[in-house]
């Protein structure tokens, strides 16, 4: 965790059950400074020495940062979070919830499943389930605009493309950039969700991209610029 990682508006923890007191700390001070920290089930259950935090994860000071605490831990469950149909695999949490945090989504034994929190400047999304590690096995597509809703800041930056294409961006003050790797045998299509109104200019091939929709051949690179910020 770095300064360029303190600028980033959106960090995901994925499945981070250990962390130092120092790295909590920083995440800690990240949220209060107006971050968005996403995380799910068991985060910081353990601190950097595999020793059990006693308070239950997330921890003292993070359970602050999310509002909310483990109760119990509990098995695969499924919930439904605005109407979508999501399933939790693998290992539940049974949180307590503090006042002031905002639970989105339970299981239907009422356990809290998506809770959503605000803390100092910043605001955070938790997942009472692996829910990463399941999304990444089965993608659940009709989840897409549900997540978009939660991160409006990153709007300008959401992608659909195949799971073999790799999409970074590099934002500098008069210039975006986005480079598009497809590691597959065969072509991708990549759509970027809410394109900039100027034309992007393909660095390596010199065409043009006038629409949001391009195509990747097979085992390539594109790196495609905006002469303006898009976020």
């Amino acid at each position: 965790l770095d300064e360029l990682d303190r600028r980033t508006p959106v960090l995901v923890l994925p499945a981070l059950i250990a962390l130092s007191d120092a790295e909590v700390e920083w995440l800690a001070a990240y949220v209060a400074e107006g971050g968005c920290l996403v995380a799910d089930a068991r985060l910081n259950a353990l601190d950097d020495m595999d020793q059990a935090r006693v308070e239950g994860s997330p921890g003292r000071v993070l359970a602050e940062v999310f509002g909310l605490i483990e109760a119990d831990v509990g098995p695969a469950s499924t919930y439904t979070w605005e109407g979508v149909a999501c399933t939790a695999p693998y290992v539940t949490q049974h949180l307590t919830v503090h006042a002031g945090a905002d639970v989105l989504a339970s299981d239907p034994s009422g356990h809290p499943m998506v809770v959503a929190h605000r803390h100092g400047r910043g605001r955070t999304l938790y997942f009472a389930s692996v829910q990463g590690l399941s999304l990444w096995h089965e993608e659940n597509s009709a989840l897409r605009p549900v997540l978009r809703a939660q991160f409006p800041e990153l709007s300008a930056h959401f992608v659909e493309k195949p799971e073999h294409t790799v999409v970074r961006w590099h934002e500098g003050d008069d210039a975006v950039i986005a480079y598009v790797l497809n590691f597959a045998r065969v072509p991708a299509t990549v759509r970027f969700a809410e394109p900039p109104a100027t034309t992007a200019t393909e660095l390596l091939a010199g065409a043009t991209l006038t629409g949001g929709e391009v195509e990747i051949p097979a085992e390539s690179v594109r790196l495609f610029r905006w002469s303006r910020k898009i976020s």
